[in-house]
């Protein structure tokens, strides 16, 4: 310093404690161009004085606003104090480090405190459009719902009217469909034969009704009750019956009847030409 290589910003004190902080420099900048290590140490020394300067600052107005948690370090100036810690805590007093602590601390909960509420939105939204899945999926189940109603009541509207047809026609479809069975085979009726006798004539006739009625009774049901839970006994054997209800089925529902309707006595007459089909022959 006497011979003006360095110079310093005010008096040197030699205490263990000074009041001011002692800067010491080179008079000339082209005398340490040539000190790559130094240049970059005092740089770096610059910047980090300049560092402690803002932290000192902040401090004081945490200090002057009654140390509100909103008024300590935030985002950029605490993450280049935490990044120069090492460097910079020889610089700091008491009061200034505690200060930092207090502030990474705040702002660690902060962000825990926020991720918290990220995560919570997260689970809320994931909640939401589960929910809107589930809608979605529940107004799906109802629309399809709606449908197999329609066809149901479409359908249970048919068999009714299947029923009442068959009501209206009994009459005639039992003598029709008696007189066509007994005719396709004359081993029935011939000497020695099953409907050789008046009697078991008529009770054919009287079986033919009953299974119609049955069939009423199914159609206006909706669903068919298994004639094994009846107690309609054939007189005659399988065959008889069989040929009598082919007969109705093929001849006698009504070719103007609505398509729904002749659907609905056709499946259930085929349900019997079915069940009689599969009796073996006697």
């Amino acid at each position: 310093m006497q011979g003006r290589l360095l110079v310093t910003n005010g008096e040197i004190s030699f205490g263990e404690h000074s009041e001011h902080p002692q800067i010491i420099d080179l008079v000339h900048e082209a005398l340490m161009e040539g000190w790559k290590d130094f240049v970059e140490w005092r740089e770096k020394y610059r910047e980090l004085l300049g560092l402690r300067d803002r932290l000192e600052d902040t401090l004081r107005v945490w200090n002057a606003n009654g140390r509100k948690d909103e008024d300590l370090m935030m985002r950029g100036l605490l993450a280049r104090v935490i990044e120069n810690w090492q460097d910079l805590q020889s610089e700091l007093d008491v009061m200034a480090q505690e200060f930092y602590r207090r502030s990474d601390d705040y702002e660690r909960e902060q962000a825990s405190a926020q991720k918290n509420l990220r995560d919570n939105l997260l689970e809320i939204q994931a909640k939401l459009e589960e929910l809107s899945r589930q809608q979605a999926e529940i107004e799906n189940q109802k629309a399809d719902f709606q449908v197999a109603l329609q066809r149901f009541e479409k359908r249970i509207g048919n068999s009714q009217r299947a029923a009442q047809w068959l009501k209206e026609n009994q009459a005639i479809l039992v003598e029709t469909a008696t007189e066509a069975a007994l005719n396709k085979d004359s081993s029935l009726t011939q000497l020695g034969g099953p409907a050789n006798s008046l009697d078991k004539n008529q009770r054919f006739r009287w079986d033919i009704e009953e299974y119609i009625d049955w069939l009423c009774s199914c159609l206006e049901l909706g669903a068919i009750i298994p004639l094994e839970e009846t107690d309609l006994i054939p007189t005659l054997r399988a065959s008889a019956y069989a040929e009598a209800f082919d007969f109705i089925k093929r001849e006698r529902i009504a070719k103007d009847l609505p398509e729904g309707v002749a659907e609905e006595l056709k499946g259930i007459f085929s349900y019997l030409i079915n069940y009689f089909s599969a009796v073996p022959s006697e």
